[in-house]
């Protein structure tokens, strides 16, 4: 089993035993959060420091909730990145760009509106997945770890452990 495949499927269970059936859209707010906090760190420090390989993994980690929530398969998004998709010198743009098209999508499918669109869907998040993941490989590449360690940091010595009382778990 690879990385991502395993990231998802460990991720999955712990989410649906904390947070239920919550909305795809929750993860993938996840997602922008720690892209924020990502952001906000790196205006400050321009070394390495362990919390940046936590915001990473957990971006990761909300990643592979929202991917295992929607049916998508992460290793396989991984696995298609397309370096054709490099569009921006600097890969945190491409992250960045790539989560707003993401967004976008989804918006627009709970909204109802614009389906028939070529960035709307299933087949275009998928895309938009793959094509994170491409910048945020080059990102970390760029910082000198790989997104495997950050997954270790953030999921496995942290998140993994962790037992909420969310709201929507009462709702079982």
């Amino acid at each position: 089993m690879s990385t991502f495949e395993t990231l998802q499927g460990e991720v999955s269970e712990w989410s649906r035993e904390n947070f239920a059936d919550q909305p795809t859209a929750n993860p993938l707010l996840g997602v922008a959060e720690e892209l924020g906090e990502l952001t906000e760190h790196l205006a400050v420090h321009d070394c390495l420091t362990e919390y940046e390989l936590d915001c990473v993994g957990d971006l990761l980690v909300y990643l592979a909730d929202f991917c295992a929530r929607r049916g998508f398969d992460l290793q396989a998004a991984y696995d298609t990145q397309n370096p054709d998709e490099r569009t921006y010198d600097d890969p945190l743009y491409g992250v960045n760009a790539a989560l707003g098209r993401l967004n976008r999508s989804v918006l627009k499918r709970r909204q109802g509106i614009r389906l028939e669109e070529s960035r709307v869907g299933d087949e275009a998040e998928r895309r938009t997945i793959s094509t994170l993941l491409t910048h945020l490989s080059d990102f970390a590449k760029e910082r000198g770890y790989t997104l495997e360690e950050c997954i270790d940091v953030a999921w496995y010595e942290e998140v993994s452990d962790r037992e909420w009382e969310s709201s929507y778990r009462d709702c079982q």
